[in-house]
């Protein structure tokens, strides 16, 4: 067909309809330049974008094509150029095209759900494209559609911003911020790191895999990282012929796994039936092995029950119906097949007619080749047995089923070759703990899994790094397959390792895996070698030594399950192939806390997160560790710690490991870690910073007094309480200060990024912050002790406006609580040990548990620790010093330690009264307060009273050289302490004091005063 020619008049005709087309939408156009006179170049320009009509050019020849297209863009470029200086979307000089963004679907928005918000955004976001706006057109065009809500929104946002601030991306960070929100986003983002292919193609996963990663671009920062992930979210038919191949181009992973899974399609239609269950190995290679000079990690084992069988050559390979899935052979099917009998037999060590020694079930121990003699050396020497761990918590955990205890599955496959599954089984008689213990890899200790069903033993990967072990480097990789289904391609090998078990060398050869749960894993490689005798019933491991003697390991029977398990972990394991299930805890007898339920609270979800996601932000504050001049760095040795508590401390360093939190270190600084339990039961792991803190110079800065805090609720009658998540971990470290944070553990040196508990200035620095937070709410709707935030208010409507301000304020400065900790819209709260409410506050009745069950003291230590807690409520107890005054006086020097009946009486006095503990009310200014005092020659008393209700008592033991004055004195001092005590109440109020001693009152009149009046 020939292309039809255009003439000049067409050309002409065309550009004039176009540009009249456009004219209406068009953004004004400065002339393009060097063009303006008639006889310019550019004179055939319109400043819309078009060839300019009739009159313009009258009486002259028209401009040749070239220039004319030329003369276009120059115009089209200057527009461009104006319109990005232009600043704001309302500037002159720039015109929207506004009815062609409505004519192509552009529609108005007033505010919708975060789906509804996201789609808008996204499809005037691809209008906006295809009309080839700038930036600023396209904020000017958006900001058009905003209506109601949405556009005050918008416009108080940026008053009072500068014009070059307010850009195309900050309105697309903003909105989405504001209406799709932290958790809609979290919720994106947790679905795509959760994201497979299950019973997707490849190609709706290809779909849902683009989709879903824009939620998340931090987790796929480069191509290579971007395969992986979608590879690792393939099913594992698809994904094991991938393995052995490193992608950095997603399309050509895409395609490659598509070719897979229409071959494996193709494959299985030809199989037969029995295709449905098992697919036939697929090799590029053609099934033909390279050699190397090691047979044993080059050629594959026998192949056993995986259900693999002879290699497919090409796509279109047909398997025999009648053909063995476990030997290859022809006529008889995989459950009559003798070899696989053989095969699930042949490891179990606790078999009765088989090898102790070596696993073969043709001959008992005693008949053993591999052992010297026949087994009649000398008698064997069972050294101390080491006690090692029970179940690990990582990916190579046994299973149950049917009462049997399927331990360990794994498959080790040469790379272009078949496949060969080995079976260990157990009869699990009380439990199915697996065996695990301890052993040392050059001054390493590891937790070490001994498993008789891998094929051969396996290393960390970051251990064997971290020991740098010399490598080898396999001709060609082994594919290694768990019990899970997750197949792992190895080419490193570190041979003849030194493994001390007690004291003695065990040389092991380890292929590095990227496993987690265990250090090591010793297959039946090592066990064969060293003619290891499992006991399964016992947990007894026995390993042979040169000279016959043996080596016991005991297993120990702890069950152990990890309570928490970080994003990050999880996130690795469902990559994995690993089962998820989300399960609930729920307390019938109390109602679940939840954030949509909450008024108020609903509108700020971002604030409660369920788990801290990684480092604080940078703030205005930092915590930092200054000491003192000339000091030198302190490294104390670990302290030595439980199974139990090595456990814990191996779980909770990885979970602080996941998140960021803590760093390896090479610091010349060390503390020990040492456990707390906590009320729960679960344990606190603390670093004992004891050696530090005497090094370093105190931070003066205050903490609020308890009383002072407790007087700013006046008049309040609704209260909401708010516990920030692991406060402290929400403050860095200065990075200088970094290295002093370090601690020392058997798994490791670490230090902190984030503030650690048990440092000397940390309560100053994190309440620094908090009042830096909230510095104008407090004493106005706001209480702040450390990480405890107080929000009160008189009535219910100003409760609603202070409490958004509070979240609002933590949303901002990015701290996070934790909603179980949190209680809102109450009309009485716990809060440092005191109950607040409308009526006043009274003692925290948990607390006075406490002294209830208190024993009596044993010790000058004992007395002192109940008169502290005791002395906490002293502001509830009148007469507190008097009741007091004979168990104070133990606490004096030179007073032996003697229970009698007197402090028995006391102790029990002082307990019957923090019981009966009145409500105190809080003082109002305006109204008169009333003073009571006493006095004796044991202590000083006095109550302040308002509208004949208690606001506070005192009291305080006399002092020795007071014990002689005379009871004019004595009563006078008694006046002086309560004026004193309560100055901040009574300052410009009216008072009046009530006495018992008449003589004062002359005291004003009197002629002659001694000092002391």
């Amino acid at each position: 067909m020939r292309p039809r020619r255009e003439t000049k008049g067409n050309m002409r005709a065309m550009a004039q309809n176009e540009n009249e087309e456009n004219a209406e939408n068009a953004v004004d156009l400065p002339p393009p330049p060097g063009g303006g006179g008639a006889g310019g170049e550019g004179a055939g320009v319109a400043a819309g974008a078009g060839v300019a009509g009739p009159e313009a050019g009258q009486g002259q020849a028209v401009p040749d094509m070239t220039v004319l297209i030329q003369a276009i863009a120059g115009a089209f470029r200057a527009a461009v150029a104006g319109a990005q200086g232009a600043g704001h979307q309302g500037d002159a000089g720039v015109r929207l095209p506004l009815e062609r963004l409505r004519s192509l679907g552009g529609i108005e928005f007033r505010g919708l759900s975060a789906e509804g918000s996201e789609s808008w955004l996204e499809s005037t976001k691809r209008i906006l494209g295809q009309m080839n706006c700038s930036d600023v057109q396209k904020l000017g065009c958006v900001v058009s559609l905003l209506q109601d809500d949405a556009y005050t929104w918008w416009t108080t946002t940026i008053s009072g911003m500068e014009d070059a601030d307010v850009t195309w991306t900050f309105f697309q960070n903003i909105f989405k911020r504001r209406y799709l929100g932290v958790r809609y986003l979290g919720e994106k983002k947790r679905e795509f790191m959760s994201l497979t292919q299950g019973s997707m193609s490849v190609a709706e996963y290809e779909v849902q895999f683009v989709r879903l990663s824009q939620y998340a671009p931090e987790l796929i920062p480069d191509e290579r990282e971007r395969c992986e992930r979608f590879r690792y979210g393939l099913v594992t038919d698809v994904k094991t012929y991938m393995l052995a191949t490193e992608y950095s181009d997603f399309d050509v992973l895409v395609g490659r796994a598509k070719d897979i899974e229409m071959n494996l399609s193709l494959s299985a239609r030809g199989a037969g039936p029995s295709a449905g269950k098992r697919v036939a190995e697929y090799s590029s290679g053609g099934g033909r092995n390279k050699r190397g000079r090691d047979r044993k990690y080059q050629s594959s084992a026998r192949r056993g029950g995986g259900g693999q069988g002879a290699p497919v050559q090409g796509d279109k390979a047909r398997v025999d119906p009648n053909t063995c899935w476990t030997c290859g052979s022809r006529g008889h099917l995989r459950r009559d097949c003798p070899r696989a009998a053989r095969e699930v037999q042949a490891p179990v060590v606790a078999a009765g007619n088989s090898c102790w020694n070596c696993g073969s079930a043709d001959h008992m121990r005693r008949e053993c080749p591999l052992l010297a003699g026949g087994g009649q050396g000398r008698a064997p020497r069972v050294v101390a047995p080491q006690r090692g761990r029970g179940r690990g918590r990582g990916n190579f955990q046994h299973r149950e089923d049917g009462g049997k205890n399927v331990a360990h599955v794994l498959a080790v496959q040469p790379e272009g070759g078949g496949q060969a599954r080995v079976f260990a089984q157990r009869e699990g008689r009380n439990d199915a703990d697996v065996i695990a213990g301890t052993f040392t890899l050059q001054s390493l200790s590891l937790l070490s899994l001994i498993d008789s069903g891998s094929t051969h033993s396996y290393i960390l990967r970051e251990h064997a790094e971290l020991l740098g072990l010399p490598v080898e480097s396999l001709d060609v990789g082994m594919c290694v397959t768990s019990s899970f289904g997750e197949t792992v391609v190895t080419r490193k090998l570190y041979r003849r390792c030194p493994l001390v078990v007690q004291d003695h060398v065990f040389h092991v050869d380890l292929m590095e895996l990227p496993f987690y749960g265990f250090d090591v894993i010793l297959g039946m490689d090592w066990l064969v070698e060293h003619r290891v005798v499992v006991d399964c019933e016992n947990k007894r491991v026995s390993l042979k030594l040169a000279d016959d003697y043996e080596v016991v390991v005991v297993g120990e029977n702890v069950k152990f399950l990890a309570n928490v398990v970080s994003t990050l972990e999880a996130s690795r394991m469902l990559r994995q192939g690993c089962e998820a299930y989300l399960a609930f805890v729920m307390n019938p007898s109390s109602k679940e806390l939840r954030v949509q339920d909450i008024r108020t609270v609903r509108e700020f979800p971002g604030v409660f997160p369920e788990e801290l996601s990684g480092l604080p932000p940078n703030r205005e504050v930092e915590f930092g560790i200054e000491l003192y001049e000339n000091t030198t760095p302190v490294s104390i040795t670990p302290y030595r710690m439980a199974p139990k508590e090595l456990k814990e401390l191996k779980t909770q360093l990885q979970e602080l490991l996941d998140r960021g939190f803590i760093r390896p270190s090479v610091s010349p600084w060390g503390a020990p870690v040492l456990f707390v339990k906590k009320k729960d039961g679960t344990m606190r792991m603390c670093i004992d910073y004891r050696q530090l803190n005497k090094l370093t110079i105190k931070n003066r800065y205050p903490l609020p007094r308890i009383d002072d805090l407790f007087d700013q609720f006046r008049g309040a009658a609704v209260f909401s309480k708010t516990d920030l998540r692991s406060g402290y971990y929400q403050l860095k470290v200065k990075d200088v200060d970094v290295p002093k944070t370090a601690f020392r553990t058997r798994y490791g040196h670490y230090e902190f990024l984030v503030m650690p508990f048990g440092l000397t200035n940390a309560h100053a620095a994190f309440m620094d912050m908090m009042n830096r937070v909230f510095h104008e709410y407090l004493d106005k709707f706001v209480m702040v002790f450390i990480d405890d935030i107080l929000v009160y208010s008189r009535t219910e409507e100003e409760h609603e406006g202070h409490l958004r301000i509070v979240l609002q304020a933590l949303l901002e400065n990015q701290l996070y609580a934790k909603l179980s900790k949190c209680e809102f819209w109450r009309r009485e709260v716990v809060f440092l040990g005191h109950v607040v409410s409308a009526e006043g506050i009274r003692v925290d009745p948990q607390k006075i548990e406490a002294v209830m069950n208190w024993k009596p003291p044993k010790s000058v230590h004992e007395v002192r620790s109940f008169l502290g807690l005791a002395g906490y409520y002293r502001r509830f107890v009148d007469g507190f010093s008097k009741i007091a005054a004979p168990l104070a006086k133990l606490l004096q020097k030179d007073v032996k330690y003697e229970w009698t009946e007197a402090r028995q009486q006391a102790f029990e006095k002082l307990k019957a009264a923090l019981t009966q503990a009145p409500i105190l009310v809080q003082p109002e200014s305006g109204k008169e307060f009333v003073v009571y005092s006493d006095a004796s020659y044991v202590g000083l008393g006095c109550v302040l009273m308002q509208e004949g209700k208690v606001v506070a008592y005192a009291s305080r033991q006399l002092k020795v050289h007071e014990r002689n004055y005379p009871t004019h004195d004595i009563q006078l001092a008694a006046v002086v302490f309560a004026l004193k005590i309560w100055r901040h109440y009574l300052y410009g109020e009216k008072c009046t004091v009530y006495t018992d001693h008449k003589s004062l009152k002359y005291l004003m009149s009197q002629k002659e005063l001694n000092l002391r009046q």
